[in-house]
Order: structure tokens, then sequence, then C-alpha cells
């Protein structure tokens, strides 16, 4: 049981959690700085994906592990596939937040077919259909898109919910494509 538990017994465990929380966190480095090629590995071959991805991976699950020992969220037992499955969790979520980021960027991007030769004139229709934006679509897309604020740093930011957020940046990318298409309708 206790090579799952990174080779530590349940006392061995409680003793560990107890110095996490008086601010000692050598012997937490040393059991899963052992364990972090491991995961590293892990993600590697789970997730394909580069070396340095897996290791930021690999780091961020770590601190949020131990942030999780300290307010007692986890309990022994497993550790090991708990923190496997916490990093495979957290690239994932990364992932997907990424997707919808550039998902969102190639919708704007593509409207009509552009070719390489056609990306001034890309960058033309762009420019003026987000001058016809109103100032807030433009700070929420920018805030959004370009500065890659999360959707609860805007809502706190320009003081709305975070459900009303969504619902105005999903306007503003409406009206965006909308002008976009228009312009390019008049230039055609």
């Amino acid at each position: 049981m206790t090579n799952k538990n990174f080779n530590l017994t349940i006392v061995e465990f409680d003793q560990m959690v107890s110095k996490l929380k008086q601010g000692d966190d050598d012997l937490f480095e040393h059991v899963f700085l052992s364990h972090f090629e491991e995961n590293k590995r892990y993600l590697i071959r789970y997730c394909k994906i580069e070396e340095e991805v897996a290791y930021d991976v690999c780091l961020d699950t770590m601190l949020e592990f131990m942030h999780k020992l300290k307010s007692d969220k986890i309990q022994y037992g497993n550790l090991k596939f708990l923190f496997n499955q916490m990093s495979k969790n957290k690239f994932l979520q990364m992932s997907r937040i990424k997707e919808r980021r550039m998902t969102a960027i190639l919708e704007l991007e593509y409207i009509g077919s552009f070719d390489a030769s056609e990306k001034e004139r890309l960058l033309q229709v762009l420019d003026k259909a987000w001058q016809k934006l109103g100032s807030e679509c433009q700070k929420i897309l920018k805030m959004y898109y370009y500065e890659k604020s999360a959707i609860k740093d805007i809502a706190a930011a320009i003081k709305k919910s975070e459900v009303a957020l969504r619902k105005q940046k999903q306007r503003c990318l409406f009206h965006m494509k909308n002008s976009m298409t228009q312009i390019i309708r008049m230039t055609n």
C-alpha cells in the first residue's frame, strides 16, 4: 500500500501534512519531487504533450496538491493515482480553455475564404468592424482574447456577473461577425 502513497505510511503521511501546515515543506518536496519525473512521463505518454508543457502541468499540480493537503482535502490512500489524475485533469482543463479561445478567434477570422494574399484585406475588415463595436464590447473582447483574462476577472473589472458577461461577450462576437460580413459584402 505504501508504494501507491509515495512510499509513505499513514503515520508518515500525517506527519508530512502536519509539517506542511506549520510551514515546513521539506518532506513534501522530497516525496513529490521523487514522483515528478514519473508524473511528467505519464503526461507525455497519456496526453501526448511536449516535455516543457508536462513540466509546467506537474509543477502546477504539485502546488495545488500541497494546498489541498494543507486544507485537509486529501486523505491517505492511493496518492500516486490521485496526483496523476489531478495532473491529467489540469492539462485537459488548460487545453479546453485554450481550445475555446482559439475557436472563438478562428470564428472571428473565418468569414468568407481568405487566402494568404488577402491578409491585409482581412486586417482592414477587422479594423473597420472593430471601430463599429461599442467601447465596452471592445474592452471585453480585448481583455478576453488578447490579454487572456478569465471571465470571472473581466466580470469583476466591469462589475457584472459572470453569466451576464458571457452573454454580453457572445453578443459582442455576434455584432463583430455581422459587421465583418456586411463590410465584406459591400466591398465585393
